[in-house]
């Protein structure tokens, strides 16, 4: 763990440096990230809960600042944002998600009035009654489009 997290130090802040990352040094770093992960989640794996031998949703991060993470302060299944949003803003979403086995899964996003996650593996068996193994919710309040009359 330690020479991974020294070889990442070693990329920290290309702003700092004034230089972009090369798309070389881009993958490295998603590999040894992802290393890092995998790691994490075979000790958790160790703790023998059932919760362990489902996928999970590690992060969800929108384009508009918001970031839940399964560790978080106030951790649960949803995400208040305290956001105002209008019919046609597109929000973009990086999540970051995990099975312990190493296998597929499969995302889903829902949109009613607010923005729900899914995650699945492809097995028969789900860690929740529902089908899915993992989700959560960002919330956000909906304003009615502006009155342009100009």
């Amino acid at each position: 763990m330690d020479v991974l997290l020294s070889i990442l130090e070693g990329f920290r802040n290309p702003d700092a440096h004034r230089r972009e990352l090369l798309l070389h040094q881009k993958f490295l770093i998603f590999g040894i990230c992802g290393e890092i992960r995998s790691s994490i989640i075979r000790y958790r794996s160790k703790m023998e809960t059932s919760e362990d031998y489902y996928p999970r949703i590690e992060s969800v991060q929108d384009s508009i600042g918001n970031t839940w993470t399964h560790e978080g302060p106030g951790t649960g299944k949803a995400l208040f944002t305290n956001n105002k949003l209008r019919p046609g803003d597109i929000i973009n979403f990086i999540v970051t998600a995990r099975d312990p086995l190493g296998e597929s899964v499969e995302i889903a996003v829902m949109k009613p009035f607010d923005i729900l996650i899914q995650i699945r593996s492809l097995r028969k068996y789900h860690g929740e009654s529902s089908g899915i193994d993992d989700s959560i919710g960002f919330f956000y309040e909906v304003s009615p489009p502006k009155n342009d009359k100009s």
